[in-house]
Order: C-alpha cells, then sequence, then structure tokens
C-alpha cells in the first residue's frame, strides 16, 4: 500500500506544474456527468445528469463563498444532449426535442431573480448529422449561435435574437459537421475548435466574425491521441481549452488571436471527462466529471501566475489510445524513451526500451496501470486503463 500511495505521489506532482496558477478549490457535492455549464457576469452554472435520481438538476457556483447551490431543476427530464450560451448576462439552454421526428432544437431561458426556466423560440434544421444532435452554441455581444451536427441547404448555422426571439440562418460552419466542437469567444469573433466527421476527430480551428459574418481557418491547435478536449473559456484576450484523460495528464492550451498562435500551458491538477468548465472575471474554473478518480474536484486558474519560463518543464508526452487494447503509442519529443509499466498496487510489470513509439500491452490483465517514462533528464507518469 505504501508503494502504491508513493508512486501516485509521484504522478500527482508529475501533473502539477504550478501551484499557483491552478489551486484546487472546494469539491462539488457528488459524482456526475456534466451536461453543459456556462457563467454569467459573477456566477457560474451547472447543468447535470444525477444518475441517484434520475434528474436534470441545475447548480450555481458563487466564486466568493466558493460554494454551490442548488436551483430550479430543468423542465425537461431528457437524457439528451445539451449546450448553452450568455447573453446579455442570461443564460441559455438548448436541447434536442424528442418528441418530434424533425430537427428540432429547443430553448429554454434562466430568470435568475424568480429562479424558474422560461421556454423561447425553438430552432428547425433541415436533418441532424451522424448519431443525432451535437449541436455547439455560443455568443457575441447581444446575439447567440448555435452550430449545429449536419444541416443541409437550410443551413447549420443560425443565429438568435433575444430582443425579438427568433432565429436566423448564417452562413455554414464549413468544417466537419458531425459534432465535437468547443468554443470560446474573444471580443466580436466565436471561435470553434475540434469537429467530427462520423469516424475522426480533426484538431482544427475556425473563427466566424460577426461584423462581416464570415468564417476563417486558422491555427490548428497542437493536440494529438485522436480525441477533442473537453473544457474551453475566455479570460481577456486569451481563449482557454484543455482537459481529457485519455490524451494524457489534463493538456492545455491557450490561444492567442493576435499572433493566431497556440501555447502549452501548465497542466490542471486532475484529470477527467464531461466536466463543467467556465470563467468568472479574471478566473477560470473546470471541475467534477467522469472517467477517472477523483471525480469531485473542482480547479480554479490564475493566468497572471502561469509562467512562460515554466513551458520549458511541461511534459509534452502524450500516451493514446486510453483505453487500448493492443498497442500503447508514445508522442514525445525525447527520442529512446525507456519505460517501465506499473499496476495500480505499484508493482512492476515489465519495462524497456521504446520501440517505433509503440509498446504492446495486449498481454496485460483489464486494468488501470501507470507507465513510467524516463530519458536522460526527465521522468514522467501517465495512467492508462488496458481493455
Amino acid at each position: 500500500m505504501k508503494k502504491t500511495v508513493f508512486l501516485l505521489f509521484f504522478l500527482l506532482s508529475n501533473l502539477i506544474y504550478s501551484q499557483d496558477a491552478w489551486v484546487q478549490i472546494n469539491d462539488f457535492s457528488f459524482e456526475t456527468r456534466i451536461k453543459t455549464s456556462f457563467s454569467t457576469e459573477d456566477k457560474g452554472y451547472i447543468l447535470l445528469n444525477n444518475n441517484s435520481t434520475s434528474t436534470i438538476e441545475f447548480y450555481n457556483y458563487d466564486p466568493i463563498l466558493d460554494s454551490y447551490e442548488q436551483l430550479a431543476d430543468f423542465p425537461v427530464q431528457e437524457n439528451s444532449y445539451f449546450t448553452s450560451f450568455v447573453v446579455n448576462n442570461e443564460g441559455y439552454v438548448l436541447l434536442r426535442d424528442n418528441n418530434t421526428s424533425d430537427a428540432v432544437v429547443l430553448l429554454y431561458k434562466y430568470n435568475e431573480p424568480q429562479n424558474t426556466w422560461e421556454q423561447k423560440a425553438s430552432v428547425t434544421f433541415d436533418a441532424f448529422g451522424f448519431g443525432g444532435f451535437s449541436g455547439t452554441a455560443f455568443s457575441i455581444n447581444d446575439k447567440g449561435y448555435l452550430a449545429s451536427s449536419g444541416g443541409g441547404p437550410n443551413g447549420n448555422f443560425k443565429e438568435y435574437d433575444p430582443v425579438n426571439d427568433s432565429w436566423t440562418a448564417k452562413p455554414n460552419y464549413p468544417g466537419p459537421s458531425e459534432g465535437g466542437n468547443l468554443d470560446f469567444t474573444i471580443g466580436d469573433i466565436g471561435y470553434l475548435v475540434f469537429a467530427y466527421d462520423d469516424f475522426n476527430y480533426y484538431n482544427i480551428l475556425w473563427s466566424y466574425n460577426q461584423n462581416t459574418e464570415t468564417w476563417t481557418q486558422l491555427e490548428d491547435i497542437p493536440w494529438g491521441g485522436g480525441y477533442n478536449a473537453e473544457a474551453s473559456f475566455t479570460i481577456g484576450e486569451y481563449g482557454y481549452v484543455g482537459q481529457n484523460p485519455a490524451v494524457g495528464s489534463s493538456v492545455f492550451y491557450r490561444y492567442l488571436p493576435s499572433s493566431n498562435t497556440w501555447e502549452r500551458i501548465e497542466n490542471c491538477g486532475y484529470a477527467s471527462g464531461v466536466c463543467f468548465s467556465f470563467s468568472i472575471g479574471d478566473y477560470g474554473y473546470v471541475g467534477a466529471g467522469i472517467h477517472l478518480d477523483p471525480l469531485k474536484q473542482v480547479w480554479r486558474l490564475d493566468p497572471e501566475l502561469l509562467s512562460s519560463n515554466n513551458n520549458e518543464n511541461i511534459d509534452t508526452t502524450i500516451v493514446y489510445p486510453n483505453p487500448v487494447n493492443d498497442f500503447l503509442n508514445i508522442q514525445s519529443l525525447h527520442p529512446n524513451l525507456k519505460f517501465a509499466i506499473f499496476d495500480i498496487n505499484g508493482k512492476q510489470i515489465f519495462n524497456g526500451t521504446l520501440i517505433n513509439n509503440q509498446i504492446s500491452v495486449s498481454h496485460l490483465k483489464s486494468g488501470t496501470y501507470i507507465i513510467k517514462l524516463i530519458d536522460d533528464n526527465n521522468v514522467s507518469y501517465k495512467f492508462f486503463i488496458k481493455e
């Protein structure tokens, strides 16, 4: 048992590059699968599926009190795909209408003073894509936007006007449109990063200019592993994207529009999927979710404490696929890595030198393992799951 704790301590110390930039705050109440999340000027909001009650519940987060409060349940109790945006400091939640065969998306507005939900104008698309509705929503100034999976001549990208409670088709999103996008907004520009086309993820970035109503493809996010990220938010002039335990140690990047560049930043201190993410003021928040323990943790990012000097020491190694069946791939800047694989109890199973950036793990039993990767100057630890 002592060996397990010792090994996990080394692993966690490898994940946390700056205790100042990323700080753990109060845990969420319970382990959960997040449906969608958003933030207003002073609060964060979390919509989730409570497995113990089979209810779509709604919570807010108060950064001053570092506490959570349960609010009015969402009025549609469907285990559907959700997305959201904020206009004029008011939150809107969207989901597919499962009571019709048409490609209809329902829109609900949350009224904070009354703690009530109000249904607004729904929007219809020609069709949803492979696997059904998987839209991504964001806002620019006083308008909301929804990029829907699929879509035909009637468009896959529409704008919502809260004053008139109406939708207008805008120029189609040009990238693969089967979902898998994350979003962030900086100024008059909305950004969609990642995309999916039925079978593959793409590390692409497109921007939408509200003033010119045009799309522009920008620099790809340098993300590996064949999976998209699961968290995104905006702080100041940067967009932040990261978090997926399948591609490594809570990898995070930030995007600077003025130079069209991505920068790898210090990792968040935990790894989880289907998590919430938002920014409030000058801070970013990521937390809860599923996939890897501990699942209730919440972390806060202060970007003022990120140091570009620390980036020289960031572990850029990625282990994939995760979970794995036969061959574990290692993406690393360091050649001729040596490795050792341990079970979850800290017992070494086997070791060797990396050949062709792959390790055969087909002989391992199903379970969770830790791989230790060594070069001349660095040691890193990663979790992986053998199916």
